[in-house]
């Protein structure tokens, strides 16, 4: 039997020997009594696992999703999958979302509706949805530009309307191109003006 101050000073010298890279090549002691044992699977385990891999790429390929989908995050990274979420809607949802509208409308609205401009259409926005700082630059964006009310923002993020906020805004300095340089003509007959 060891005591526990031995356990602990023997990993201590175990550790400062064998981590590191200073330490790769080197002959590690092993006290008397104790011998090494490897913790490798045996070659079953390991073709057992890379069937379950390769099964798992197969079927992830068969039924058009990424491997992150069934829970194959083998090569996923925290920053790709926001990107593999899109992706997998661009290239597969996509399509089937856009056969069932068509389908729906097809079959579940009259002529008239249709002639009316009534269609269906799937809400991905829950699935697409982005980090915070992505979406709010967004609305921040489609707000200042004018092609997105203030409220209609506050709505997609669930948060109250606001009474002013029913309006389209755009930056006042904003000019369209063809005025491109008729200020600077306006100023400067100005300036001469005052002279």
């Amino acid at each position: 039997d060891i005591s526990d101050g031995a356990v602990t000073k023997m990993q201590d010298k175990f550790e400062s020997m064998a981590n590191g890279i200073k330490n790769a090549g080197r002959i590690l002691p092993v006290p008397l009594g104790f011998s090494f044992s490897t913790l490798n699977n045996s070659m079953a385990d390991s073709q057992f696992l890379e069937l379950n891999k390769y099964t798992a790429l197969q079927i992830a390929a068969a039924m058009g999703i990424k491997p992150n989908q069934i829970n194959n995050y083998e090569k996923a990274t925290h920053s790709n999958v926001e990107f593999e979420q899109t992706s997998f809607y661009v290239d597969t949802l996509l399509s089937i979302l856009t056969m069932y509208e068509q389908e729906l409308t097809y079959k579940l609205l009259t002529e008239g509706e249709r002639d009316a401009g009534y269609y269906f259409k799937f809400n991905v926005d829950a699935m697409l949805r982005a980090n915070f700082e992505t979406r709010m630059n967004g609305y921040a964006t489609a707000v200042n530009n004018g092609i997105m009310k203030p409220n209609e923002a506050r709505e997609k993020e669930d948060l109250p309307t606001d009474a002013d906020g029913n309006k389209l805004i755009v930056n006042g300095n904003y000019i369209p191109l063809s005025m491109v340089g008729k200020q600077w003509d306006k100023n400067k007959k100005g300036d001469e003006n005052i002279e």
